[in-house]
């Protein structure tokens, strides 16, 4: 024990915890600006070797790289809409930090202390989320859970609550236990342990109640009962599930012949009958509106600030919609090419297999999907995912040649 308290990246391990946790301590304890500023510094301190590494790579390359691309796309939105935001900001620094980490991850010593530290951030998320558990036995309170609000289209909620840990949101919880589960693999311990803390990661993550837990859960025993066997069968299953999440992502189902008017969930009705209605859900207005809101501006200044308060204080709930009105198009293009090239490297790692990293893939492609129904610009989780997978070095078997784009 003492060995791996020595051997532990804290700068990471506050920022895993810190960072996704802001809106929790935000709510119930302080307001955590400072603390996350500090954070930040804390770990450019500790990324210091491969923060100049990071420089001396784009100065020896001889196209130009496609993260100088980003920087320069929202810089020169800065200048066309004359003001500089807090969105542009919050995605530059944590896809910053992000790349630096895994950076260093290749560096035999400090891989040690980064799982050390990916480690004790999961055990904490996992004791989290049992205190949230106990939280909503008891039905007292709702700090570590949130209650569910009447009419929310999820049947399972209605029985208990959603556990949502030291998180403000019980969403963000399953995407930082999906990417702890993930993250198992690398962990220096015994086969039977790890076996025994995916079991329990899972079961925390079903008690987020979170959509994306049930998508993520679903894939994981797809590919089980495939046994990593068939690549390509998986990925024909598992688009089939994702299209489905999507569909039904953005639409809600009434049961019953009374309809669900003005409510936040039920947004438009498409279908009617003496036993349930079908209904446009919250995820389909907002990009409606988002749209209605998009032709009626300069295309050359959007302003997501203006979005929020034309969606009555809400977020569009879409990263590329996000994207474009706080980065603007050249923004929107680079990192749709990114997510692309990811994307594209995932695929091929799922279908050659023999990858321990190969939940890692299959996570961030459920995070792209997830980034339809979710502005993820500013989440730790999906930029780690984002830049790991287009800086994961991998072997195909049909080319027999290592490809490492480093995009």
């Amino acid at each position: 024990m003492t060995k791996i308290i020595k051997q532990i990246s804290y700068p990471l391990l506050f920022l895993l915890i810190l960072v996704p946790s802001k809106g929790w301590i935000d709510l119930n304890l302080f307001q955590a600006n400072i603390l996350i500023v500090f954070v930040i510094t804390l770990n450019l301190i500790y990324l210091r070797t491969p923060l100049i590494q990071y420089f001396k790579n784009l100065n020896a390359r001889k196209f130009i790289h496609i993260d100088v691309v980003i920087f320069a796309s929202i810089i020169f939105h800065f200048m066309v809409s004359q003001s500089i935001n807090v969105f542009a900001l919050s995605f530059l620094i944590i896809y910053f930090l992000s790349r630096l980490i895994w950076m260093q991850f290749r560096v035999p010593e400090e891989k040690i202390k980064i799982i050390n530290a990916i480690m004790i951030f999961g055990f904490f998320l996992l004791f989290s989320v049992f205190l949230g558990f106990i939280e909503i036995l008891s039905l007292k309170t709702n700090v570590f859970s949130s209650i569910s609000v009447a009419n929310y289209p999820n049947p399972i909620a209605k029985l208990f609550n959603h556990s949502k840990g030291f998180y403000y949101s019980y969403n963000a919880t399953a995407y930082s236990l999906a990417f702890f589960y993930c993250s198992i693999s690398f962990l220096l311990i015994s086969y039977k342990y790890k076996r025994f803390l995916e079991g329990m990661t899972l079961i925390m993550l079903f008690l987020t109640q979170a959509k994306f837990a049930y998508l993520f859960i679903a894939s994981i025993v797809l590919v089980n009962l495939l046994n990593r066997s068939n690549g390509r069968s998986f990925l024909i299953l598992l688009g089939i599930a994702m299209i489905l999440y999507i569909v039904f992502s953005h639409i809600s189902v009434g049961l019953g012949n009374s309809l669900q008017l003005d409510d936040k969930y039920y947004y438009l009705t498409i279908f009617k009958n003496e036993n349930f209605s079908v209904y446009l859900s919250l995820f389909s207005e907002l990009k409606h509106k988002s749209f209605d809101f998009l032709v009626s501006i300069d295309l050359f200044r959007p302003n997501l600030n203006n979005l929020i308060i034309f969606l009555n204080h809400s977020e569009p709930h879409n990263l590329f919609i996000s994207a474009y009105f706080f980065g603007g198009i050249i923004f929107l293009i680079a990192l749709i090419f990114l997510i692309l090239n990811a994307l594209k490297k995932s695929i091929y790692a799922i279908k050659d297999k023999g990858f321990i990293e190969m939940n890692f893939f299959i996570l961030f492609i459920l995070l792209v999907v997830e980034s339809l129904l979710w502005d993820s610009y500013d989440s730790l989780i999906f930029l780690l995912m984002l830049t790991f997978t287009n800086s994961y070095p991998y072997q195909t078997k049909s080319a027999n040649q290592i490809k490492d784009s480093h995009l």
